[in-house]
């Protein structure tokens, strides 16, 4: 599996993991998986771990997909802390389209600090 995904009850973030590739097929599908069970929540907070992510999109794909995600309309009230390795954010430039789009997103390699940031928003 391309991802999983789970609720942590305990500080109230969905933790959405990738791992290995993920076409736009696989993100989507993922992506309405998350709306489907957290999109009632208010705000939803994501954290999206993709320091196994192997990215093999396209640069147009990227941002098809950034857009996207920051414009669904399932995620007004959410926010997503991106979670990757410290010398390589593989998400990046579809981070950085979300981000132009006005999505609340941030960038961390270290977990508790995406966690906290989590926490903060609102």
């Amino acid at each position: 599996m391309p991802h999983e995904m789970k609720f942590n009850e305990a500080d109230g973030i969905v933790e959405v993991t990738y791992d290995g590739h993920m076409n736009l097929e696989e993100r989507g599908k993922g992506l309405e998986e998350l709306c489907a069970l957290y999109s009632h929540m208010r705000p939803l907070r994501i954290l999206l771990d993709v320091r196994e992510l192997k990215m093999d999109l396209t640069l147009d794909e990227q941002k098809i997909w950034g857009e996207h995600f920051a414009g669904h309309p399932k995620l007004t009230y959410a926010c997503a802390a991106i979670l990757h390795k410290e010398s390589h954010n593989p998400n990046v430039f579809i981070d950085t389209f979300a981000f132009n789009k006005g999505y609340r997103i941030a960038q961390f390699s270290d977990d508790k600090d995406a966690r906290d940031w989590l926490k903060k928003e609102r």
